[in-house]
C-alpha cells in the first residue's frame, strides 16, 4: 500500500471519464460525417438527435444541451474521506 492508500483508502478513480469522452467523440464524429462542420448546424442536430446507445448507456440531450439518461453520483470530500451524498437520476423524458 502507498502512503496515500494508508491515509485515505483506495483511490476513487475509474474509467468513466474515458468512456464519456469516447461516446462524445463518437456522437460528434457521426454528426460531422453527416452534416459537416458548421457549428450552428451541429448544435441543432445534437439537440434534436434521438437517443444514442453509447458504451456508458443510452442518452440524449435536452433543449439546453444537458445530458439525459446517464445517472451520476454526487460525492463530497469531508474529513479526508469521499462520501456519497446521493444518486442523481437524469432520466430520459
Amino acid at each position: 500500500q502507498t502512503a496515500f492508500e494508508k491515509t485515505y483508502g483506495t483511490p476513487q478513480a475509474s474509467l468513466a471519464f474515458a468512456a464519456h469522452a469516447y461516446d462524445a467523440a463518437h456522437v460528434l464524429a457521426s454528426l460531422i460525417g453527416t452534416y459537416g462542420t458548421n457549428g450552428s448546424t451541429l448544435r441543432d442536430k445534437l439537440l434534436s438527435m434521438p437517443e444514442f446507445a453509447g458504451i456508458i448507456g443510452n442518452f440524449r440531450f435536452d433543449a439546453n444541451g444537458d445530458v439525459l439518461g446517464i445517472p451520476y453520483v454526487l460525492k463530497e470530500f469531508r474529513s479526508g474521506m469521499t462520501l456519497k451524498v446521493k444518486d442523481v437520476s437524469l432520466d430520459i423524458e
